[in-house]
């Protein structure tokens, strides 16, 4: 639909010719540092593919950079285009997510126990839905906080406002997807919070939605785990629904796997960054990775501190917060809400999701499956970071561009009178 408005242009391109600034150059340089970290560790972390086929790390470095020059074109693309256009299409976009995520639920394409992947026909491209989940919610939230700047009557009328549209995500994720499904509820709460939304509301949602499933999850997790024999005991039938019992087991294996009967993903984890020290192995030295499943992907941190060190990971760290620190910067220039609350939505989402797989690598927290952004090797995660960053620069670059009041039809042809509806 986005495209298609353009098309209905006379000039498709006027919504780039904008009187904007420049977008900020900050992140633009952030990103381009991220992705040519990302170039030399996924060089080095495939060799653990090599292995098990007969492809060379040639090949893999030319399928990175494939996925780079794409999300650079994607970061551009987006960047040019004037953000308000998100604004419009904000709730039809929400709504597309999930119709996707229920086809694949029923549909999906299921790899290692989950089925988290639809197929794109004729093309044979596999994506997640639950990627461009996380963006969504968070355009959906910001345009409804920017339409309720008000307190709520009751607890009810909020919940049915804010809640509700992350439940229902959070509901069709969860059955496959667990961790991306408490990543964008916590990034949704922490936007309401931003919002400035009753804190007393949140503390209710809190308490219901989070902390009773997850004590009823640890609770399980404790009582069906045999300590003499160092080992789950079988869940009853009725609890065997869905991915529970991996998650249980992921719990159990947090909880009460010592040094020596740790997973082995953690013990190689732990082995890679023992070895790098302050400064590391060196680049394209590291043993770990033929050892380390996922060292590419969900564990690609952990090499990356193998062969760079303490200091190479104290980089990385640095650069996250430094992305954050920019987004905040322009959270506070922007003029209008929605903006704002886009800006500050995405790159929380973006740098959260980081910490969290730095935590995994580090063994601060169970392995969730998420990837860390612009690093890891492509796919659909790799794409939506950038398309979300791209959604950033994109209100750097208009700034100072006044929001429509969110009640009135937007005209595209005349951006000067700009009124949003879904």
């Amino acid at each position: 639909m986005m495209f298609l408005s353009l098309l209905r242009l006379k000039n498709p391109f006027r919504v780039f010719q904008s009187n904007a600034q420049e977008s900020d150059k900050t992140i633009w340089w952030i990103v381009v540092l991220l992705w040519l970290f990302s170039i030399l560790i996924v060089y080095s972390a495939a060799g653990s593919m090599l292995l098990s086929t007969t492809q060379t790390s040639s090949k893999f470095l030319i399928a990175q950079l494939g996925m780079i020059s794409l999300g650079f074109c994607i970061v551009y693309i987006t960047h040019r285009l004037d953000y308000l256009i998100y604004l419009k299409y904000a709730f039809s976009f929400y709504w597309i997510c999930i119709g996707l995520l229920i086809l694949t639920l029923f549909f999906g394409i299921e790899i290692n126990g989950a089925k988290r992947w639809l197929d794109i026909p004729l093309l044979h491209i596999k994506f997640q839905p639950s990627d461009l989940a996380k963006i969504a919610v968070v355009l959906f939230l910001s345009k409804k906080i920017s339409q309720n700047q008000k307190e709520f009557s009751s607890y009810k009328d909020f919940f049915k406002t804010l809640i509700l549209p992350i439940f229902i995500m959070s509901v069709c994720i969860m059955p496959e997807n667990l961790s991306t499904a408490l990543l964008i509820s916590i990034n949704g709460l922490l936007l309401l919070f931003i919002g400035r939304v009753q804190i007393k509301y949140l503390i209710y949602t809190i308490g219901i939605v989070f902390i009773l499933p997850l004590t009823i999850i640890l609770l399980f997790s404790v009582y069906f785990y045999d300590k003499e024999h160092q080992q789950s005991k079988p869940l009853p039938t009725i609890f065997q629904v869905s991915r529970l019992p991996t998650w249980i087991k992921r719990v159990q294996g947090y909880i009460y796997d010592d040094k020596q009967s740790q997973n082995y993903q953690i013990q190689q984890a732990n082995i890679a960054i023992a070895k790098g020290g302050l400064i590391g192995v060196g680049p394209g030295n590291s043993e770990q990775r033929y050892f380390l499943p996922s060292s590419y992907a969900d564990y690609v941190y952990s090499i990356w501190i193998e062969e760079y060190g303490l200091v190479g990971a104290i980089v990385i760290l640095g650069l996250y917060l430094f992305f954050f620190y920019r987004s905040v910067k322009i959270f506070h220039q922007c003029t209008y809400a929605f903006g704002g609350f886009v800006v500050v939505g995405l790159s929380i989402s973006l740098v959260f999701q980081a910490l969290v797989n730095i935590g995994v690598n580090v063994n601060l927290i169970p392995n969730t499956g998420v990837t860390l952004p612009l690093i890891s090797m492509g796919g659909t995660s790799y794409l939506t970071s950038c398309f979300g960053i791209g959604v950033i620069l994109s209100v750097a670059k208009h700034i100072q561009k006044t929001e429509p009041i969110v009640q009135q039809p937007i005209s595209i042809q005349q951006p000067a009178s700009h009124e949003a509806t879904d």
